[in-house]
C-alpha cells in the first residue's frame, strides 16, 4: 500500500511538473516568435494553407524533458525520478553549417519560422543548436531549406515536437527562411531512429528534403519526420 502510493504521488508530481514545463516553454516561444516576426520581412506563409490554426495548449500531451521551470512557480521532484535525457547525446554534429540570414533576440540567433498548420504550431527556429537555444525553440540540427537538407531537432514539449508523431503522410510542413523565402513540404514518412544511431539520421538524404525529430519519453530512440517539398 505505501510503495503504491509513493508511486501515485510521484506520477502526479511528475504530470504537475510536465505541465508547468510546457507552459513555460510555450510562453517564452510566444514571445520569441512575435519579436522575430517584427524583425522579418512581412510574412505570408499562412494564407495558402488548408488547416484551421489550433493551439498547442489545447492537447493533454505532456513532456518529461526541457527547460527548468520558474522556479517561484514548481512542484517538487522526488529525487527518484530520472534525469533529464540529452537529445544530442549521440548526435553532435560537427558539420559546418550553411551561412543563412538570422535575427536575434535574447542573444540567440533565429533562422526563421516553422509553421505545420495540422498540429497548430508555429514556431521560430533556431540557426544552431545549442542547450540554451533548445530549450526556448527548435533549433537546426545541421543543413538548410535551400540546399535541401535542412534536420531541426527540439524537446518534446507539447508546444515544440511533443506531437510530431501525429503527422501523417501529406500533411504539410512550412518553412520560411530569414528572407521571407517560403518552403511548402510535404509529409511522406515518420520513423523511430535509434538515440545512439545519429548515421540514420541523415542517411537518403535523396529522399526528404526537411526532416523534424525529437526524443522519445525514454529518450533512447527518436522520433523522426521525413517531408519532401510540395509540387
Amino acid at each position: 500500500m505505501t510503495a503504491g502510493t509513493m508511486l501515485l504521488l510521484a506520477a502526479l508530481f511528475l504530470l504537475l511538473y510536465n505541465r508547468n514545463e510546457d507552459n513555460q516553454a510555450e510562453k517564452v516561444t510566444s514571445e520569441i516568435l512575435t519579436e522575430l516576426k517584427a524583425q522579418m520581412p512581412e510574412l505570408h506563409y499562412k494564407e495558402e494553407s488548408s488547416y484551421p490554426v489550433v493551439s498547442p495548449a489545447e492537447s493533454n500531451v505532456t513532456s518529461i524533458y526541457g527547460m527548468v521551470p520558474d522556479l517561484d512557480n514548481t512542484v517538487e521532484i522526488p529525487s527518484e525520478l530520472p534525469a533529464e535525457p540529452d537529445i544530442f547525446a549521440e548526435y553532435d554534429s560537427s558539420a559546418e553549417q550553411t551561412e543563412t540570414v538570422v535575427y536575434y533576440v535574447n542573444d540567440i540567433a533565429y533562422m526563421g519560422i516553422l509553421y505545420i498548420p495540422k498540429l497548430g504550431l508555429e514556431l521560430p527556429v533556431v540557426s544552431d543548436w545549442s542547450y540554451p537555444g533548445l530549450k526556448a525553440a527548435p533549433c537546426r540540427y545541421t543543413g538548410s531549406a535551400e540546399e535541401g537538407n535542412l534536420v531541426i531537432a527540439a524537446h518534446n514539449y507539447r508546444c515544440h515536437f511533443g506531437r510530431i508523431s501525429e503527422l501523417d503522410s501529406g500533411d504539410e510542413i512550412i518553412f520560411t527562411d530569414g528572407n521571407g523565402t517560403v518552403y511548402r513540404y510535404s509529409v511522406v514518412q515518420s520513423e523511430i531512429i535509434g538515440g545512439k544511431n545519429a548515421a540514420a539520421m541523415l542517411s537518403d538524404p535523396e529522399n526528404w528534403d526537411i526532416t523534424l525529430f525529437t526524443c522519445t519519453y525514454s529518450g533512447a530512440s527518436r522520433v523522426t519526420v521525413r517531408a519532401v517539398l510540395a509540387e
